[in-house]
């Protein structure tokens, strides 16, 4: 409930400071939510989802405990046998007995509804994203050397010394980087056809900006946080979100190595890739220019 909450605070903190902070600072404010999830505690609050649970719970055993004040004032107050006053007194603990059992088959249902969601979601992403590894190893480097040429330039420009492999996307058809602990920059073959050099080195410098960044790690980590939460749509929508605002950070980023002068022509760039694209499945080990993963027909 807390992360939710502060997903409206910082919605709230994006509108006031929408023009007075830059965009890597707009997306930064996203990590707060990945800090509070990861906590295994945090202050507590009387606006609570369990709440609902034991409200009805902690009701009844206020009611029961008056009961039981008055059995006793009954009893002493009466001159008939302690014996005959007992009947009352054990049907309320045979009482309290039963909605203990039923709370406890509640949260057990609830558990077995959550593990469910949480082993369904984690058997989708690893067939997901298996299939997405599998088709990138079967597809070929690429070998144009005008090509690799200008991909290392970007790279020294940018001050990655890390080794990353530049390979043919086959079916992903947007620029995209995949993996974060060995990345691989994926370009398909149409855009390598239709852009020019200048546009092939704009594309370069955002998915590098994505490998310097380290986004395809916080996403993945965003991600399998999302699935211990899969039944929160605000965090889900958080999510979506913080993935736009990365593709914003990313393209102040490769601007600052770009140069000013070619803001238009970057801008130009980023328009065509997404008229030529549909928005497709969000994959959490890949981040890419666009913002989205497409797969080609």
């Amino acid at each position: 409930m807390m992360a939710s909450v502060l997903v409206g605070l910082i919605l709230l903190m994006k509108v006031i400071l929408r023009n007075k902070l830059p965009p890597r600072w707009h997306y930064m404010l996203w990590l707060i939510i990945m800090v509070r999830l990861l906590l295994p505690w945090a202050p507590e609050s009387s606006y609570s989802v369990y709440n609902f649970f034991t409200y009805g719970h902690e009701s009844s055993q206020t009611a029961d405990v008056s009961s039981i004040n008055k059995i006793i004032l009954d009893v002493s107050d009466s001159t008939a046998p302690i014996e005959e006053k007992q009947e009352p007194t054990i049907s309320v603990f045979a009482t309290e007995k039963k909605q203990d059992s039923t709370s406890i088959s509640m949260y057990t249902l609830a558990f077995y509804v959550w593990l469910l969601g949480v082993v369904c979601l984690c058997i989708h992403t690893v067939i997901v994203n298996r299939r997405v590894y599998t088709h990138i190893k079967q597809q070929p480097a690429i070998t144009d050397r005008e090509i690799v040429d200008l991909f290392e330039e970007c790279k020294k420009i940018m001050a990655i010394k890390q080794a990353i492999p530049l390979v043919l996307a086959g079916k992903i058809s947007s620029p995209t980087v995949l993996g974060f602990i060995r990345p691989r920059v994926l370009l398909s073959d149409s855009l390598i056809r239709t852009l020019e050099h200048k546009q092939l080195g704009f594309i370069f410098y955002h998915e590098l900006g994505h490998v310097k960044r380290r986004d395809v790690a916080i996403n993945c980590l965003m991600y399998g946080l999302l699935i211990l939460h899969w039944f929160n749509p605000i965090l889900w929508y958080a999510y979506y979100r913080m993935r736009e605002d990365q593709e914003i950070a990313c393209d102040a980023l490769a601007l600052t190595f770009i140069g000013s002068e070619q803001k238009e022509n970057y801008g130009h760039t980023l328009i065509s890739l997404l008229e030529y694209y549909s928005k497709s499945q969000s994959i959490s080990s890949l981040a890419n220019l666009t913002g989205y993963n497409y797969l080609a027909p």
